[in-house]
C-alpha cells in the first residue's frame, strides 16, 4: 500500500491522522463525512466536462478532506496543482457567500468559469447565481474566506 492508499483509506475508515489540537477545527473544504464533492472527482470537471464519481481506492489526502478520483490520471493532475482543479470557496454554496451565508455546495450544481469550479447548493440556487455571475463573484470573493472564521471555522 502507498502514501496515498494509505491516506485514503485511513481517512475514508475514520482512523484520524493527527491529534490534540488539529482536530480543534474544521476544514477549509466543505466535506461530508471528511470527503470532498460528496465522493466525485474534483477533475472530471475538467476533462469531461461532467462531475464523475471518484473511486475510494483512488485517492489522497489535501487541506483536511479525502479527494476520490476515477482514474489515476485525474489524481495525479489534481496533486500536481490542486488549487486549481478544487472548487471556489471550499465547495461552499458560491451564491450563499455572495449574500453572506455559509452553506454547503453541490457537486451536481455547478459551473465552470474562467477555468474555476463554483457550486451552488440547488438547481434553484444556481439559476440565481447565474442571473448576475460576475456580481456574484464580486461579492462572493469580498467574503470569503472572512466568513469562515466568523462562522467558527
Amino acid at each position: 500500500m502507498n502514501r496515498r492508499q494509505f491516506l485514503a483509506t485511513s481517512a475514508a475508515a475514520g482512523v484520524g491522522l493527527a491529534a490534540g489540537p488539529a482536530l480543534a477545527y474544521r476544514a477549509v473544504f466543505c466535506a461530508t463525512d471528511g470527503v470532498a464533492l460528496d465522493g466525485y472527482d474534483a477533475v472530471s470537471y475538467f476533462a469531461a466536462r461532467e462531475p464523475r464519481r471518484g473511486r475510494r481506492d483512488i485517492g489522497l489526502m489535501w487541506k483536511g478532506a479525502v479527494w476520490y478520483f476515477a482514474t489515476p490520471a485525474h489524481r495525479d493532475i489534481f496533486e500536481a496543482n490542486p488549487w486549481s482543479m478544487a472548487p471556489r470557496y471550499g465547495g461552499y454554496c458560491a451564491y450563499a457567500l455572495s449574500q453572506g451565508q455559509l452553506k454547503p455546495g453541490s457537486p451536481r450544481a455547478w459551473q465552470l468559469s474562467s477555468g474555476r469550479l463554483y457550486l451552488t447548493q440547488d438547481e434553484a440556487t444556481h439559476d440565481r447565481w447565474l442571473e448576475d455571475m460576475p456580481g456574484n463573484i464580486a461579492r462572493a470573493d469580498a467574503n470569503w474566506p472572512d466568513i469562515l472564521r466568523s462562522s467558527g471555522y
